[in-house]
């Protein structure tokens, strides 16, 4: 009898989309890296704050003041407010953490 069992027949890897899309769904979390790894350049342009930064910053001031994000949207729901005026709500994820932007 032979009991080598059953081989798997070696696979291309997945291309980084699809590895980061699939890490997400299984795990919850991006473990490879993030989606906007590919963009590091062009954010160094903006050189936008990280959620978490800003998060801090509103504990600390009391004050509007303006900052740059970039994130990625997770979810969005569009209203139409009483007064008729449409509005939205998104879910946006960067690196660091989560926010909700209206």
């Amino acid at each position: 009898s032979d009991d080598q069992g059953y081989v798997f027949a070696p696979r291309k890897e997945w291309a980084d989309k699809e590895k980061l899309e699939k890490e997400q769904s299984v795990i919850g979390f991006y473990l490879s890296s993030h989606p906007l790894d590919t963009y590091r350049q062009q954010l160094g342009w903006f050189n936008p704050a990280t959620f978490d930064k800003v998060l801090e910053q509103l504990k600390t001031n009391n004050q509007e003041f303006m900052v740059v994000v970039c994130g990625m949207v997770q979810a969005r729901k569009d209203i139409v407010t009483k007064k008729g005026d449409r509005m939205s709500f998104v879910q946006l994820e960067d690196s660091t953490s989560t926010a909700e932007m209206v």
